[in-house]
């Protein structure tokens, strides 16, 4: 009878004993940036207890320090683990620490050579941001009216010059600095059709022709498409070809064509076109 009693005691001791065990801790920040501290708070009860720490990085302390200070060298999500003990009861919690790293700030934008006549789309590429600030006529002594917080913003320039352009790539979510970078865009202005055609179609040679003639051509606004187009003396149009811009000499063949005379013109794709040439193709 006297075991059963002893026994009963016993357990019910040890039933309190581990329900008074409970571990608990706090964390400084839930989200930090890499290469910064972490301050973790032992709460657990009772008070006394020996700490393991497991900071989810390969890293394990054992201690009865309630306070620790640990540092992050990776980015990314760690679970931080502490297990308490007596020394006969043990208990454990989990929570979840997120690892930011530093802002990097990039972009690129299309067209690379712009007029007064493009609208300009910028590419946002920079990395661990999340607000962006851009200046499109950046000067370090004068304010630019010109800004934007878009992600991935337009804007016309409707001036020709040379422009810096900033993006500075911002962390709002644990204070991990910012990031910027300038670079230059130079604007133009458009292209006339004068400039385009540029007198761009030479004389064939040779013509007469039997089966083919060679022109030379300059086009000097390589992103607009200009192309030849042949017609018959009666103004019919009996051939079209496309011209590269980056060339300036292309050779035509004639041979499904029928003796007599042709002309020549080469228009761009808005349809502005050169005064025609003559050819003549004899068998």
């Amino acid at each position: 009878m006297k075991k059963l009693i002893l026994y009963l005691i016993l357990l019910l001791f040890g039933f309190n004993t581990k329900a008074q065990v409970i571990a608990n801790f706090s964390i400084s920040d839930s989200i930090i940036c890499i290469y910064r501290g972490v301050i973790l708070t032992d709460m657990s009860t009772p008070n006394g207890l020996t700490l393991e720490w497991d900071f989810g990085d390969g890293t394990v302390w054992v201690t009865t320090n309630p306070t620790v200070n640990h540092w992050y060298y990776t980015t990314g999500l760690f679970t931080i683990k502490l297990k308490v003990t007596d020394g006969i009861f043990s208990d454990s919690i989990v929570k979840n620490i997120t690892v930011l790293g530093f802002p990097i700030s990039d972009f690129s934008f299309s067209p690379i050579n712009p007029t007064t006549n493009d609208t300009v789309q910028f590419t946002n590429l920079s990395t661990n941001a999340n607000s962006y600030y851009w200046s499109f006529n950046y000067n370090y002594f004068i304010p630019d009216t010109n800004t934007s917080t878009l992600v991935n913003p337009k804007h016309l320039f409707d001036t020709a010059g040379t422009y810096f352009v900033s993006l500075i790539a911002i962390n709002d979510s644990a204070q991990c600095s910012k990031d910027s970078i300038l670079k230059q865009i130079n604007v133009t202005n458009p292209i006339s059709v004068e400039e385009f055609l540029n007198d761009i179609v030479s004389e064939p040679f040779p013509n007469p022709t039997n089966n083919e003639f060679q022109i030379n051509y300059s086009i000097t606004n390589t992103n607009e498409e200009s192309s030849l187009y042949m017609y018959n003396n009666q103004g019919q149009k009996v051939k079209a070809i496309k011209l590269n811009p980056l060339l300036n000499t292309v050779t035509i063949s004639v041979k499904e064509l029928p003796p007599g005379i042709y002309y020549y013109e080469v228009c761009s794709k808005n349809s502005n076109h050169t005064n025609f040439r003559k050819l003549i193709i004899s068998r």
